[in-house]
């Protein structure tokens, strides 16, 4: 557990030394990882803990005190029943019709689910997530369901991205029209590569940036 704990420190220090907003969330990424090392994270200070296959999700899920589970994978509508009464926020809406089941389900148990919606602001045809082009009409179809609430977007890096990249994706976030903004409350940034890259990047774009998540992999 002193080594979890030793990463997490280290962690929180780069969010501390690079800070780009005053709602910075660390999020333990669980693939693979027991629930009894979790459970360390967790007494190491670990307070989110982001699970990114269902199956996995549905093995190894209790509820812990002091932490919230997550859900940062690609969902499948016919898996959203076993997720639902599980975590606090799904991070990848791409689709009408998921947005559509997950209000469904989550009506059943008088629940309303926070969502991100999910942009390829890089345009990777290997990776899910809405064109930014549809974003307005997406968000319009959306909005009204009334078990889901719209929290912000979430875009994933290209693996190999370069620095103008990195800044031409999150100028969308920063750039989105107006009247999106009063929809989506609040704005999240996937983060899932090295600090040192994104932290270089970042500064033009903190005036828009209500909440960051900062993903952690090898807790």
């Amino acid at each position: 557990m002193e080594e979890i704990r030793e990463r997490i420190a280290v962690v929180k220090q780069d969010i501390e030394k690079n800070k780009i907003c005053d709602d910075v969330v660390l999020v333990g990424a669980t693939k693979t990882r027991s629930i009894i090392e979790i459970e360390e994270a967790v007494e190491a200070g670990l307070k989110v803990a982001g699970e990114n296959r269902v199956q996995e999700l549905i093995g190894k899920y209790k509820p812990i005190d002091g932490l919230s589970w997550h859900f940062i994978g690609a969902l499948q509508t016919n898996k959203v029943k076993y997720i639902v009464d599980k975590v606090d926020l799904i991070h990848s809406v791409d689709r009408i019709e998921l947005a559509q089941e997950i209000n469904r389900r989550c009506a059943k148990i008088n629940k309303v689910m926070p969502i991100l919606i999910e942009v390829n602001v890089g345009g990777e045809e290997n990776k899910s997530g809405i064109n930014p082009e549809e974003l307005f009409v997406f968000v319009e179809n959306i909005r009204n369901l009334p078990n889901i609430k719209i929290c912000g977007l979430m875009t994933v890096m290209p693996k190999y991205a370069e620095e103008d990249l990195y800044k031409r994706m999150y100028q969308f976030c920063c750039d989105a029209p107006d009247a999106i903004l009063m929809i989506i409350i609040e704005i999240y940034l996937f983060c899932p590569l090295s600090p040192t890259v994104f932290f270089s990047t970042i500064d033009l774009f903190k005036r828009k940036i209500l909440r960051f998540f900062y993903f952690q992999h090898n807790f």
